[in-house]
């Protein structure tokens, strides 16, 4: 693969990704990612960028060299409803609507992301399924309802209620 162009739909096919869902990984329109791969070109000062929203490696995106990935990329959904959350930790199961978002971190055994503001979503699993000493965000829980969703500290009468943030990720277009 000669051009950035030619490692970003190979990117995009190894991640079953369309344009618009990569648009929205990443941060960007779903126009720049047609126009990079409809001129072909060799370079774009979104490179880093695009990289960095697939969590791929950007020396690869950028010239070829080295793995395209990291060992293992998580496919993370996004869930802001209670009942599909408790379906998805009972059952594993996802609605076709789902979207997601991708990260080469160990998130624990089934992370989820919450999406908080148009632009902020927060990645969280249940308070057991993570190692506490992995964490750098020590301090903020996620509680969803039937009828809200909060962001919290923990707390410790009743500590196995809600969820871990585990990472914030805020993006410059609504996802």
């Amino acid at each position: 693969m000669e051009t950035l162009a030619e490692r970003l739909k190979y990117v995009l096919y190894k991640l079953d990704l369309n344009q618009v869902e990569a648009a929205r990984l990443i941060g960007i329109s779903q126009q720049s990612i047609n126009y990079i791969l409809r001129n072909n070109l060799n370079a774009s000062r979104l490179s880093v960028r695009i990289a960095e929203g697939l969590q791929i490696n950007p020396e690869w995106l950028l010239t070829g060299k080295g793995e395209w990935q990291p060992e293992k990329i998580n496919k993370i959904p996004i869930i802001n409803d209670n009942l599909i959350l408790q379906l998805y930790f009972r059952d594993n199961s996802l609605t076709k609507e789902t979207k997601y978002i991708l990260s080469n971190r160990d998130l624990g055994k089934k992370p989820f992301a919450v999406q908080i503001e148009d632009n902020k979503l927060c990645i969280c699993t249940r308070v057991n399924e993570y190692r506490e000493k992995d964490s750098y965000l020590k301090d903020d829980y996620l509680y969803i309802s039937d009828h809200e969703i909060k962001i919290s500290k923990r707390d410790h009468s009743n500590p196995d209620v809600g969820y871990k943030v585990i990472e914030w990720r805020i993006y410059d277009i609504k996802v």
